[in-house]
């Protein structure tokens, strides 16, 4: 089982180590693949800093629009150059217009600084007709406390139970800043097992579901898929 944690910050972004650094202990905690996470502004920033390691760095964009038709165009703008985009969640319209958009892959944290879950029954429907994934944030959860801390575990409850109902991909992340935030592949899957997701299915929030983002997008970035098409070989 190849373990990924597609959302962690290291200095590329907003994060307090290095990238060796975070990827060091990523190892360590047997982590196999994680997202080098950068937020687009200008086209300097699809320029990722990749070390030499054994450790698959996957070049993640992280995208923050104000609206859901400015995210329409950044999409456009970064989806050639990225293994995957990601928008940041919170706002409602840009939470849907996430789920709408087939360019994206994943919607972090749908749930942030809100009174509910930023999610209805609408939004899953296109995130599973367009196959974009909603994550959990441990970090989220983490970094809460008393009272908050029980709505954002409601909240996220509510997203799982839309994602189950609907066939929605999810993902389970640290959301890590700092290299002390990382977590082991099963410490994030019993997360998302307590939330109530299955406990096979657990585990493929941090295998299979987002190994499959990852391989699916090196194959069109690497010319070798089209719409509906797959060259098998060379």
């Amino acid at each position: 089982m190849v373990i990924y944690d597609l959302h962690m910050h290291s200095r590329q972004s907003i994060g307090e180590n290095s990238t060796e650094e975070m990827a060091q202990m990523a190892k360590r905690l047997g982590i196999d693949g994680i997202g080098v996470c950068r937020f687009f502004g200008t086209k300097a920033d699809l320029v990722w800093e990749i070390p030499a390691d054994d450790i698959d760095f996957v070049k993640v964009i992280i995208l923050k629009p104000k609206t859901a038709g400015e995210l329409e165009k950044l999409a456009a703008a970064v989806r050639n150059n990225a293994e995957v985009v990601a928008v940041y969640g919170g706002n409602y319209d840009i939470n849907r217009a996430a789920c709408e958009n087939s360019m994206v892959d994943v919607l972090f944290h749908p749930e942030l600084g809100r009174n509910d879950s930023g999610l209805d029954h609408i939004c899953a429907r296109a995130a599973a007709e367009n196959n974009v994934a909603i994550e959990i944030n441990f970090r989220e959860i983490a970094e809460s406390y008393k009272k908050h801390r029980a709505y954002v575990l409601s909240f996220i409850r509510r997203n799982i139970r839309l994602c189950q109902k609907y066939g929605v991909p999810v993902i389970t992340t640290s959301g890590a800043h700092t290299k002390w935030g990382l977590r082991s592949g099963r410490e994030l899957a019993a997360v998302s097992h307590l939330l109530g997701i299955e406990l096979s299915a657990s585990l493929e929030t941090v295998s299979a579901v987002p190994e499959a983002i990852v391989s699916e997008n090196r194959k069109k970035l690497g010319g070798k898929k089209w719409e509906g098409v797959s060259i098998v070989g060379e």
